[in-house]
């Protein structure tokens, strides 16, 4: 525990220790992995179907329209400073369009990727400002983040992102509002390797989404967050393997 035999610290050294908790408690919540922890199947108190759409409202995609074997890869939490151009590498050498879903406030921090990201032929989509715990907000403060990532990504490349994705995963009514309020569908997913999850080996990521995937099918990985070492060695080989089962790939906005 964090302040485990405090009483026999100086009052001054648990002051020091709360104040640097305070301040790096945000970042450490966001990306901690109970942040991605909030059951999005908990709808009785939300009021939201099975299709995760409340009443007035579109439900979030979670599934591509197209004929033929095409599926979609997503990209969350970018872009990473290391990850992102060694991702950008694998997907220009197998000749694959993803949709990445950016977090404004590492867009600032690297404008150059995010316009390669766009030069490359990738869909650009809103994962949020902060990569906020979105079911502890006002409605007015999910929009706001939404509306202060739409304005980052659009400053750096002149692209306005179509579809929002929120952090975690999390459908409340809040977030649904939130979207429509500020003019964004929601995209979700329909394959989850859980590729974020560290220790956790290409093998494993690469096993899911083998056993999971399917025509129409919107697979989840990210970029940023933690893990990206695995996540790309396991997209190297799957590429190669989706590929000889004759999938095409779209991103999220293609016709």
């Amino acid at each position: 525990m964090l302040f485990r035999n405090t009483s026999r610290r100086p009052l001054g050294s648990l002051y020091l220790t709360a104040v640097a908790f305070m301040a790096v408690a945000p970042t450490f919540l966001s990306h901690h992995p109970l942040a991605r922890m909030v059951d999005p199947n908990d709808r009785q108190s939300w009021n939201i179907s099975a299709n995760g759409s409340i009443p007035g409202q579109n439900a979030p995609i979670r599934t591509v329209q197209h004929s033929g074997q095409c599926i979609a890869l997503t990209f969350d939490d970018g872009p990473h400073p290391i990850y992102t151009p060694q991702l950008l590498y694998i997907l220009r050498k197998h000749r694959v369009r993803a949709t990445f879903f950016l977090t404004g406030i590492h867009c600032e921090k690297h404008p150059s990727i995010v316009k390669r990201i766009a030069a490359e032929g990738h869909e650009l989509g809103n994962h949020g400002y902060l990569h906020a715990r979105l079911d502890k907000m006002s409605p007015d403060s999910v929009a706001a983040d939404i509306r202060r990532a739409d304005q980052v990504i659009a400053r750096i490349t002149g692209i306005w992102p179509h579809y929002f994705r929120p952090a975690g995963g999390v459908l409340t009514p809040t977030v649904l509002q939130a979207a429509a309020q500020t003019g964004h569908p929601i995209a979700m997913w329909s394959v989850d390797p859980r590729d974020w999850v560290v220790g956790r080996d290409a093998t494993a990521i690469t096993a899911v989404v083998k056993d999971t995937v399917g025509p129409g099918r919107i697979v989840l990985f990210h970029d940023g967050g933690g893990n990206q070492p695995r996540m790309l060695e396991a997209l190297d080989s799957l590429l190669d393997f989706l590929k000889k089962q004759g999938y095409q790939f779209v991103t999220l906005s293609e016709e």
